[in-house]
């Protein structure tokens, strides 16, 4: 058995190349093969290797230090 990530790709270009009932035939063969939800499939045909998939990190930047708004209590 394949992993999730090698079936994708070996989909992606496919499916980037389909109509929208070839893709929808894709997603019907993949839902069952690799467990996903057609959503997420949907998502990660369309942007391989984006956050959400693999473990990959959001990238955001952390929030600021002291731009928290208001001032302390103090008792």
């Amino acid at each position: 058995m394949h992993s999730r990530r090698e079936i994708l790709n070996k989909h992606f270009r496919e499916y980037q190349r389909a109509t929208k009932k070839g893709r929808t035939e894709i997603l019907d063969r993949l839902v069952p093969v690799t467990g996903m939800n057609r959503s997420y499939l949907v998502t990660a045909l369309r942007n391989p290797g984006k956050k959400g998939q693999d473990g990959a990190k959001d990238r955001r930047r952390p929030r600021p230090e002291g731009k928290r708004g208001g001032s302390p209590i103090t008792g």
